[in-house]
């Protein structure tokens, strides 16, 4: 069973590791016409460094091993999911509804949470779906990055 704090300092090296190695995994079901990479400062130290000072940025850990994190963006009692991450080898276990539910708890404040997730990537549809989260909103596919946007939501609107 995994165990859910919050990131410190120390871990900023694993998290960029970790969330870059999630979007890595990611690339395999873009379109042909879409960016390669994830989003603008995942791989980056200091994007990591920013979300920890301006976030709540949760560690997941499996035998005191960094395997996901969970960046939340809080406005009162409402939250933007930033980015759940979890290792490519650890996915598919459970670990990232595990998070979901261990960061509701950890912020029972919250009334209403809000994400975005690429248009393309189906598994995660699903998956925030299986978690209690309904589709919204859909943007149209941006021209930099050859892709769109599922909203979703959970909670009071």
């Amino acid at each position: 069973m995994g165990t859910l704090r919050h990131a410190t300092e120390e871990d900023l090296n694993q998290l960029v590791h970790v969330a870059r190695l999630a979007f890595q995994d990611d690339e395999k079901y873009k379109p042909q016409n879409a960016i390669v990479g994830g989003p603008p400062g995942h791989d980056k130290i200091d994007q990591h460094r920013k979300w920890l000072s301006e976030c709540e940025y949760f560690v997941w850990e499996e035998n005191g091993t960094i395997v996901g994190s969970c960046i939340v963006a809080v406005n009162g009692d409402r939250a933007f999911l930033k980015g759940i991450h979890v290792l490519p080898d650890q996915m598919g276990q459970g670990i990232g509804s595990s998070i979901i539910s261990a960061i509701e708890y950890a912020l029972d404040e919250i009334v209403s949470w809000t994400l975005e997730t690429p248009d393309y990537a189906t598994r995660n549809h699903q998956f925030y779906e299986k978690n209690g989260y309904r589709i919204i909103d859909k943007t149209p596919i941006n021209c930099d990055l050859g892709f769109g946007f599922h909203v979703y939501h959970k909670g009071s609107q």
